[in-house]
């Protein structure tokens, strides 16, 4: 993890943030394993994660464990194959201090913080970006069906 970490210039994170960015690294390579349509492997989640958070503007020291929970929960294929224009949307959101405004109003558990973010961030991002595109699930092609033989 810190190698990844290391490699984006990222600044020192918390060890629940840590934890948070392992759990979803065995996350994916687990799914791999499972799945042979699940292509993303857990070294490319976690660094699209990171610098999601770091390159948006005015979140360079957002990598705490909600926020990584929020955005995570946001990263679908329809608006991150978007590219650049995915970070961008998260431009001039203050992750910190709406993470600040939610704990002062004593109406989330600290626990859940992470998730009610990522409802927050869903909205701006449909606002932003439209909805995800659905990904067209491949149908198992057919064999075509052999021909009855007649008797004779």
């Amino acid at each position: 993890m810190q190698e990844v970490l290391d490699a984006l210039e990222a600044p020192p994170i918390d060890p629940e943030a840590r934890i948070a960015l392992q759990r979803y690294y065995v996350r994916c390579e687990m799914l791999r394993k499972v799945d042979k349509r699940y292509s993303e492997d857990g070294r490319s989640r976690i660094t699209l994660l990171v610098r999601t958070i770091i390159e948006s503007e005015g979140n360079e020291n957002a990598l705490v464990e909600p926020v990584l929970v929020a955005v995570n929960s946001v990263l679908r294929p329809g608006w991150t194959g978007k590219g650049l224009a995915f970070i961008e949307a998260f431009d001039g959101f203050p992750f910190v201090t709406t993470l600040e405004t939610m704990r002062g109003l004593n109406l989330f558990k600290e626990e859940n913080l992470g998730q009610y973010l990522g409802m927050v961030l869903h909205n701006r991002l449909l606002s932003l970006l439209g909805p995800p595109e659905a990904l067209s699930a491949e149908k198992p092609k057919r064999k075509p069906a052999r021909p009855l033989r007649r008797a004779a």
